[in-house]
């Protein structure tokens, strides 16, 4: 969904875990709509407990004063939390013929995001 707030994301996997929905590898791109709190991290930290592989998603929207912050708390869940692997878009899409709006991945952007994805599961398992 576009322009899904943290709060939205962390109740959307509440939802899941409620109905015993949450698969082994959850991968969560959150923070890049709104700032990333400190409560919603300890929030997706505890919706997530017991999942065996999470993936952060490193965030860039060039625009957004807020996506320092979220990715601030990102690495820093990644730190503190043995279970999460980071996905690190952020790097991975510093060429801006990558993106159609300086944000949003443009078709090539995809595949280079789909891969970066793929890459932090296979440095999981």
């Amino acid at each position: 969904k576009v322009g899904r707030q943290p709060y939205d994301i962390v109740n959307r996997l509440r939802a899941y875990r409620r109905h015993h929905a949450l698969e082994p590898v959850v991968v969560v791109q959150i923070g890049e709509n709104g700032p990333l709190t400190t409560e919603e991290a300890q929030g997706l930290r505890r919706v997530l407990r017991g999942v065996p592989i999470v993936v952060l998603i490193t965030l860039r929207n060039p625009g957004r004063s807020w996506i320092s912050v979220s990715n601030d708390k990102i690495d820093h869940l990644a730190k503190t939390w043995p279970q999460v692997v980071l996905a690190n878009w952020r790097q991975a899409s510093a060429n801006p013929k990558l993106l159609w709006d300086g944000a949003h991945p443009n078709a090539r952007g995809a595949l280079v995001y789909a891969h970066t994805v793929r890459d932090a599961i296979d440095r999981a398992k």
